[in-house]
């Protein structure tokens, strides 16, 4: 349970998202918890998660902000965090993640109900992980990215209070700030486009895509 801002996006476009962020006094750590400078970031971020890296998220947070690990990795649940997910291209090929789901399978849906056992076994496969055919991708497709944080989070106590609001004001910001910069999908659910992705659409070198049904926003560009 929490709240998300989708959106579609270009380096270029996500390199402005991250002037904003870094600009009000957030930073960025990858998922092992690593402070990311912002021309680290800008370098890398979209060369370091690729086909061969699955583990795509990162988070958003500020000096004070508490964070919490499971196995090696970010405890998205259990942190003062912003979880974001970068827009990607729709690789030819995807990491087969039955091997590591078929161990949380309930009713034939995967429930992960225990986390710890669920990163241990993925950080194993992340060594050596499968691959298979895509069968979402299509030629300059891509994937939309989000902003999400959960509504609550597990103290030290193991309690669940709302999150605080220090990272509610954090989020509402950042939602802010998509919605200006960007254009919402003509079914007005789905996902805003930003400018240097939106002028890609236009010009069909930027396909947004969400599973197998490709997202349409107005010619116009109209804000929503």
């Amino acid at each position: 349970m929490g709240r998300q801002i989708r959106f579609f996006a270009t380096a270029s476009d996500f390199h402005q998202i991250l002037d904003i962020i870094y600009s009000r006094g957030a930073y960025v750590l990858d998922h092992s918890g690593n402070k990311l400078s912002l021309e680290s970031i800008k370098e890398n971020i979209f060369d370091s998660y690729t086909t061969e890296n699955f583990l795509h998220h990162f988070y958003i947070v500020k000096d004070g902000w508490r964070i919490a690990f499971s196995n090696g990795f970010v405890n998205q649940l259990d942190s003062e965090a912003i979880e974001v997910s970068i827009c990607r291209k729709i690789p030819e090929k995807t990491v087969d993640m039955s091997p590591v789901h078929k161990h949380f399978q309930i009713n034939g849906y995967t429930v992960i109900s225990d986390s710890d056992k669920y990163f241990e076994l993925l950080r194993e496969y992340e060594k050596n992980p499968i691959y298979i055919p895509n069968p979402q991708y299509v030629e300059n497709g891509y994937e939309h990215g989000r902003f999400w944080c959960p509504s609550v989070f597990y103290d030290a106590d193991s309690k669940s209070p709302p999150q605080s609001k220090a990272v509610t004001r954090e989020f509402n910001a950042l939602v802010r700030v998509i919605k200006k910069l960007g254009t919402l999908s003509d079914d007005k659910k789905t996902a805003y486009i930003l400018p240097d992705a939106f002028e890609g659409f236009k010009n069909k070198t930027f396909i947004p895509r969400s599973g197998i049904s490709t997202i349409e926003f107005s010619k116009k560009g109209d804000k929503q």
